[in-house]
């Protein structure tokens, strides 16, 4: 009678600990991926694409935003990362490929390459990312930010001397309360603000 009581114990105990075991896989959290998307200023296609080649050089990223995990500004000289929010593509990747769609949607050169094809490209284009990142409250600000500095450059393929440049340091504030799409959509809004003038700087300059 003793042996059948335990038995019955001990199966209720691995029901139990089955049931909970199920019920914390099925509300496990989940990492959340963010992704750059290129938005296009229909005034800036161009019936007759200027008649030169470019490629598009891998970008570069301060080591401490060269990784997948979204930044936060906790202090002046200190960062945390996002475990469960990432990048979809390390922002230095994602910057590159988003103004390579442009400048393929807007028609701006005959050829642009991320790798050098065929013909043999006239212009290199560079980029650089120093800062991205959510910035946390501060006596200034009393609220978050979205911020990016960045660098984009046109280059003679055959010196390397700079044709054009822009740069840029930019922040935008967050709710009190945000979420993490808001933060990407603002970094993507900038991004694509910014890209923007750069294209219209290269068109000013060789058309």
């Amino acid at each position: 009678m003793k042996n059948l009581k335990n038995k019955i114990v001990t199966t209720c105990l691995l029901v139990f600990f089955a049931i909970l075991l199920t019920n914390c896989t099925s509300k496990r959290i989940l990492k959340k991926y963010y992704a750059f998307d290129a938005q296009s200023d229909s005034t800036l296609i161009q019936k007759n694409a200027l008649p030169f080649s470019v490629i598009i050089e891998p970008f570069w990223a301060h080591p401490a935003y060269k990784t997948r995990q979204i930044a936060l500004r906790t202090r002046s000289h200190e960062l945390e990362y996002y475990y469960y929010h990432q990048w979809a593509e390390a922002p230095d990747v994602a910057l590159r490929f988003l103004l390579w769609r442009k400048l393929k949607t807007l028609n701006v050169f005959q050829n642009v390459d991320l790798a050098i094809g065929q013909a043999y490209p006239n212009y290199g284009i560079s980029g650089s990312i120093d800062r991205i990142e959510v910035k946390n409250p501060d006596k200034k600000t009393h609220y978050p930010q979205a911020r990016i500095k960045a660098r984009l450059e046109l280059f003679d393929l055959k010196n390397r001397q700079v044709v054009v440049w822009h740069e840029f340091d930019r922040s935008a504030k967050l709710p009190k309360k945000f979420g993490m799409n808001q933060f990407v959509e603002l970094i993507n809004q900038m991004v694509n603000e910014e890209s923007d003038i750069f294209i219209q700087k290269i068109l000013k300059s060789l058309q």
